[in-house]
């Protein structure tokens, strides 16, 4: 009997952490995480305002781990349309899509040489991802491209994980954090509770001289969809 307990148990954690060019784990180290939307972008059959509430309901999954600290905050739309380091953390879909069809999104993180994160850039493909119905989910793409956005890699054990690498058509599971997602959260952004959990303001810095890009795709490709 004790033994089938211990089999049902989770065996090991299996989250992975993004890391930079030196080896070290990337996260934000301020509060909150501005974001914008390029509304100009969104394709007119998925709608702006529908594209902002899924958004913000994919960061308010990341926000809702128990233990951890996140905190997102909108910055209003942007006419930003293409991944840049400039200081805007921006959402937008692109039409002409230059990497492989499978890949549904794409995440840029610019981090220091630190480890401190300082800019994101979540792309979505329009040109070949179908996110009418009947295809892919686009608030279960987001929420794993936004846990990119905070420094977690894909995770290479559970499919049913947020963060596992791939997806397939009508699938809605990496909407809500599986448990080794959270772990990987907390792992990142442990709340001690030293701190309130809403503050007044983002305070501002010089941003870095030597920063790493990394980059970071949920695929499609049906022969990639289970290890």
């Amino acid at each position: 009997m004790w033994g089938l307990l211990l089999l049902a148990l989770p065996s090991a954690q299996a989250f992975e952490l993004i890391t930079n060019d030196r080896g070290i784990p990337v996260s934000w180290s301020k509060m909150p995480v501005e974001w914008s939307l390029n509304a100009d972008s969104v394709p007119e059959d998925l709608g702006d305002d529908a594209v902002y509430e899924l958004v913000a309901e994919s960061l308010a999954e990341w926000e809702a781990v128990e233990g951890a600290y996140l905190w997102f905050e909108y910055a209003g739309e942007t006419d930003i349309a293409k991944p840049a380091h400039d200081k805007q953390n921006v959402v937008y879909f692109e039409d002409d899509w230059e990497w492989d069809n499978d890949i549904l999104a794409l995440t840029s993180t610019w981090s220091a040489a630190n480890g401190d994160i300082v800019g994101f850039d979540v792309r979505v493909n329009t040109s070949t991802a179908n996110w009418g119905q009947g295809g892919m989910d686009l608030q279960n793409a987001m929420t794993h491209e936004l846990g990119h956005a905070i420094g977690l890699d894909h995770t290479p054990e559970f499919y049913e994980a947020t963060m596992f690498a791939t997806t397939r058509r009508g699938e809605l599971r990496k909407r809500d954090l599986h448990w080794d997602d959270q772990d990987g959260a907390r792992a990142l952004y442990p709340d001690s509770g030293s701190y309130p959990r809403f503050r007044p303001g983002c305070s501002t810095a010089p941003l870095p001289a030597s920063l790493t890009m990394t980059l970071a795709g949920l695929l499609l490709a049906a022969g990639r969809r289970r290890r």
